[in-house]
């Protein structure tokens, strides 16, 4: 005959009494048409399918000769940017973790951004990641759940990207001029900045938000020799110094002088020249009885210099009849000061 043992009817909810029935007393669910069939409800069947899948995962891993990690045992690393280094702004992220891949999944949060990643069965991960912000970004590699909604262990470093070098730069004046006192400084910077400015070492200055060109007032009112230097630190916290060093001149040299020829001599030569003094490196204009100016020379570093008038200015004067021919000097220095004017005047004969 058959034996069948109803173990549980549909709302049993504790573990079906299996030494109830003969089968179970011999270990085995069939034997010779003696045979059991246990019932079970959801709840076990549910506890069933669980106990299989990790029946299955504990045989892989023995097969394999590794014990797979707990939930509460996950870890994951990033080993690749190390934590607070600079770099480009496409990189790979790599790392590590203990996690099954066929159980967890791999997830790098950019920023609070999520990527999906795949973790290699030999525990290590690579993800290349492009356009990373200029700036301080934050990287965070995560081991979530299949679903996504579940993460058991993070791991998270910091990572920086900069721009091209930060660049400053004096545009003028240029270094070693020697300017008037209504000098002003002209400059760059490539990256948005704060500038100090340092005046022969007292200061700062600051200019705030500075990108591109800029003017610096100084307000240099009194002659002398002075040395600016420029700090800029822009928003990425680097920095880039620049300098110049210039000459203020606001003092007009003093009048050049004729020496030669004496204006008693008379003049009948088509071209002549004269020469006299003034304040060393400094510059003579030659003008007309009109004022304009018809030539320049230079006053050497002895104090002296000479200008030789031509048919530029002597053309109408080539006549043979006696002619007054005046003329005016006056000084001026690099950084365009003026001397009061001087004029002579000499008598011109010469043959057309």
């Amino acid at each position: 005959m058959r034996y069948r043992d109803r173990l549980a009817d549909d709302t049993d909810t504790a573990a079906p009494p299996l030494a109830n029935c003969p089968c179970a007393k011999r270990r085995r669910l069939s034997v010779r048409g003696t045979w059991c069939t246990v019932r079970v409800t959801t709840a076990w069947e549910g506890q069933l399918r669980i106990g299989i899948v990790v029946l299955v995962s504990v045989l892989v891993y023995t097969v394999a000769g590794t014990t797979p990690a707990q939930a509460e045992d996950l870890t994951v690393t990033i080993t690749s940017p190390a934590n607070g280094s600079t770099g480009p702004s496409d990189i790979s992220v790599t790392g590590t973790s203990n996690a099954d891949p066929t159980a967890y999944r791999l997830v790098l949060v950019v920023n609070d951004e999520d990527r999906y990643g795949t973790l290699q069965p030999d525990g290590t991960f690579e993800m290349v990641y492009q356009q990373f912000d200029y700036g301080w970004n934050t990287l965070c590699a995560q081991i979530r759940n299949l679903d996504l909604n579940i993460t058991y262990a993070s791991y998270c470093s910091a990572y920086r990207v900069l721009p091209s070098d930060l660049q400053l730069f004096i545009t003028s004046p240029s270094d070693g001029a020697t300017v008037d006192p209504t000098v002003t400084i002209s400059g760059y910077v490539n990256y948005e900045s704060t500038i100090k400015v340092y005046v022969d070492g007292s200061g700062p200055t600051v200019l705030q938000g500075v990108t591109g060109s800029f003017v610096y007032d100084g307000g240099y009112i009194v002659d002398g020799t002075y040395t600016t230097t420029f700090e800029a630190i822009d928003i990425y916290g680097r920095t880039a110094t620049a300098s110049v060093t210039f000459t203020v001149d606001g003092t007009a040299p003093p009048t050049p002088t004729v020496t030669s020829p004496s204006p008693k001599r008379v003049i009948t030569t088509k071209e002549f020249t004269v020469t006299g003094t003034g304040e060393p490196l400094t510059h003579v204009e030659i003008r007309n009885a009109s004022g304009e100016v018809t030539g320049t020379t230079d006053v050497a570093d002895d104090g002296t210099w000479a200008y030789t008038f031509t048919a530029h200015e002597l053309g109408s004067y080539y006549t043979g009849r006696r002619t007054s021919f005046t003329f005016a000097v006056a000084g001026y220095d690099n950084a365009v000061n003026y001397s009061a004017v001087g004029s002579y005047t000499y008598t011109l004969k010469i043959a057309p």
